[in-house]
């Protein structure tokens, strides 16, 4: 069974607001809303100060609904890892990671349009989410990517970088239908 977690938001869009969904015809895989940080939308940026909330409020959540905690956790982006590693080292569950856009990557850009490392820092939370790469990195299983290419020119730039520790899953689709 799969659970896909993410933040309970109440707003306008009253399907944010369900706490359980299924999202597989065969019941094998549902969206687990947890409650955080009033439950108000707040842009991924400043969610930082809120992860020790998440990260209790899914240990809470996923054990009330499910009966116990997953035998495995697959974040995806910074701040998912930082909840998946922090998750991971209070319950002994090991976890994987997607780091997709990387936020070394992100700085450059940032600072070849003008920005300075504060306004970068200030708008996005750019040190905090490096560090939690370089965390995530040294602790996480393995790291997911879709092209050898993120290995080389992306991920090769952090320090906890381990060639060893990524596995290359190209983008693909799966069109049988029995899922």
């Amino acid at each position: 069974m799969v659970h896909l977690i993410t933040r309970r938001i109440v707003d306008d869009d009253p399907s944010y607001a369900e706490r359980t969904e299924s999202i597989e015809k065969n019941g094998k895989c549902f969206i687990v809303r947890v409650d955080c940080a009033d439950n108000l939308y707040i842009r991924k940026e400043k969610l930082w100060p809120y992860i020790p909330e998440f990260v209790d409020n899914c240990i809470k959540t996923v054990k009330q609904l499910v009966g116990r905690q997953p035998d495995l956790i697959h974040s995806h982006y910074a701040d998912a890892g930082r909840v998946a590693m922090e998750w991971s080292n209070i319950c002994s569950i090991p976890f994987i990671h997607t780091g997709h856009s990387l936020g070394k990557d992100k700085l450059k850009s940032l600072l070849s349009t003008g920005f300075d490392l504060d306004k970068a820092d200030s708008e996005y939370n750019i040190i905090r989410r490096i560090e939690a790469e370089e965390s995530v990195l040294r602790q996480s299983l393995l790291t997911i990517v879709s092209t050898n290419h993120e290995v080389d020119s992306q991920y090769s730039q952090y320090r906890n970088f381990s060639k060893d520790s990524f596995i290359c899953i190209p983008p693909s689709i799966d069109v049988d239908d029995s899922f």
